[in-house]
């Protein structure tokens, strides 16, 4: 058992459970207040492993933050302002969703803070839906009750708290004296620390997904060489040119798609670290190759579906859209999500498109199994999601469960500038579709580019190909290019796939096969 120290500060005195521990005497007193049980296989006595916990775990309480003590990790809650404000309701984000079935705080960003509260921007109250009435008369008649109710009553307004960036100065604090820093159910998202000055990288994030601005968590360093030593030191292996703009867009790479990929790249070695730097490449590729006028692809990684699908406290097989809890068996595709956003004149439709990806000798009985994956993922999907299933309850969640990871997808993209010439921000029209439920998902697309794709980085090959077979297209590229195409700014592969002359046939691409009305 390694010795832990830990510092508690708090500006209130308040009873913590390293209070309630320094006053445990004895092991049932310890199973009983914290509802862990001592028995260990490898010690004989429960005693035993209390008197080790007592030797090993040193506390220390301060009063502020005015002097800060070195952590490996600091967890950090920033406080809302103390005293509340109103503001219009249809000004702040709504958190609305099936009809108001399912509900959540939403936080937003302003011209100085961020705030959080009630709110209808981006979803129109219906008259004829008493519930979300409700909702709406509730926030706004408390609202009208300060000041004992004697002010004159004011329409259309709510509460919201705010969280001011003025405290700087503690998190320079905090930031030097920490190795990580996790912010604790923040409201400010990923753009903030994106932007903020200095070193910092955002390292790893939880997304909640029941709004689609909200985080459990977000990690951050500012100790950030050795992550930019990493992913320069693969590049360089990999004969790619590793400039420091090259690697920072990596990293923010990385952050858009999967908030674990970093962390784990960072600690693993080998195949893995090909494997998920890959990814990046494929997201790219991908968007680049099946880009088209009328659609805005929106990638997601199916890993990351089956990671916060558990955000609720279940582990990843008892999660929301789980092939156990959807009662199917088998092999699943958890490799990269495409969803492709299509409106015609006012028609929401959305395509739902898996990609598995594969690096080095992919052999036929390599891809043979992927392309199993592929049908059974959008079999999945497609069944869940379209049809009688998807008017149940149950399946106007899963919907609502993928809109919601669409939306906060695509305000990541957005944030990120992956693809700064692509408008990634979604309308408050699209967004009131989506969380209205006021989309098709449609299968239109299956005749020109299948259920799916493989998307192979061939070690040892020089020719690139697209071949459709079985409803599942298969992009064969360069083993090269999966690590080239992470540091290739995404317009310029769009052009290169789209309109230079290279192996790719632009006659079988969706781009010249697929008309939409104009």
């Amino acid at each position: 058992l390694k010795p832990l120290e830990v510092t508690l500060y708090n500006e209130v005195d308040a009873e913590s459970a390293f209070d309630l521990f320094a006053r445990t005497e004895s092991v049932g007193q310890f199973e009983e207040n914290f509802n862990v049980n001592l028995k260990l296989k490898e010690v004989e006595s429960e005693e035993d492993v209390l008197r080790s916990i007592r030797q090993k775990l040193f506390f220390y309480k301060q009063d502020s933050l005015s002097e800060v003590r070195y952590a490996h990790i600091s967890f950090y809650k920033m406080h809302a302002q103390e005293h509340h404000a109103v503001q219009p309701i249809n000004e702040m984000t709504s958190g609305i969703a099936i009809e108001g079935l399912y509900s959540s705080v939403p936080s937003m960003k302003d011209e100085e803070n961020y705030k959080s509260g009630f709110g209808t921007k981006a979803y129109s109250i219906d008259e004829q839906n008493y519930l979300t009435r409700t909702i709406y008369y509730v926030n706004e008649l408390a609202a009208n009750l300060r000041n004992g109710g004697n002010d004159s009553y004011r329409k259309g307004e709510a509460i919201f708290s705010r969280t001011t960036t003025a405290d700087e100065k503690t998190l320079e604090k905090i930031f030097s004296a920490s190795y990580w820093v996790t912010f604790i159910d923040p409201n400010m998202d990923l753009e903030f620390f994106n932007k903020y000055d200095g070193n910092l990288v955002v390292i790893h994030y939880s997304d909640q997904y029941s709004s689609s601005s909200r985080y459990d968590a977000i990690t951050v360093t500012d100790k950030s060489e050795q992550y930019y030593a990493v992913i320069k030191e693969f590049l360089k292996q990999k004969e790619v040119e590793g400039k420091d703009d090259n690697v920072h867009n990596t990293i923010k790479a990385f952050n858009t798609f999967n908030g674990e990929w970093l962390l784990r790249v960072i600690g693993s070695k080998g195949h893995f670290d090909r494997e998920k730097l890959s990814i990046i490449s494929a997201i790219k590729y991908s968007v680049a190759y099946f880009d088209h006028p009328k659609i805005l692809w929106v990638p997601i990684s199916l890993e990351e579906v089956l990671r916060v699908a558990g955000a609720v406290g279940l582990n990843k097989s008892e999660g929301v859209f789980t092939a156990k809890n959807l009662k199917v068996k088998g092999s699943y595709s958890d490799d990269l999500l495409l969803i492709g956003l299509e409106n015609d004149e006012n028609k929401l439709s959305l395509h739902f498109y898996p990609i598995e990806v594969k690096v080095g000798f992919n052999k036929t009985g390599v891809l043979d199994k992927a392309r199993t994956q592929v049908n059974k993922t959008k079999k999945l999907f497609y069944e869940a999601l379209a049809g009688e299933q998807g008017e149940t309850f149950k399946g106007r969640f899963y919907r609502n469960f993928f809109a919601q990871l669409l939306i906060s997808n695509a305000n990541k993209l957005d944030q990120s500038n992956f693809w700064k010439e692509k408008t990634y921000k979604l309308s408050d029209e699209i967004i009131e579709m989506l969380l209205k439920d006021d989309y098709e998902v449609s299968n239109r697309l299956v005749s020109y580019i299948g259920d799916g794709a493989i998307l192979s980085f061939q070690k040892d090959a020089y020719h690139r190909s697209a071949n459709l077979d079985d409803d599942v297209l298969l992009l064969n590229l360069t083993e090269k290019d999966g690590y080239e195409g992470l540091v290739i700014p995404i317009k310029k592969m769009q052009h290169w796939i789209q309109a230079k002359e290279n192996d790719f046939i632009k006659e079988d691409m969706l781009s010249f096969k697929y008309k939409v009305n104009k």
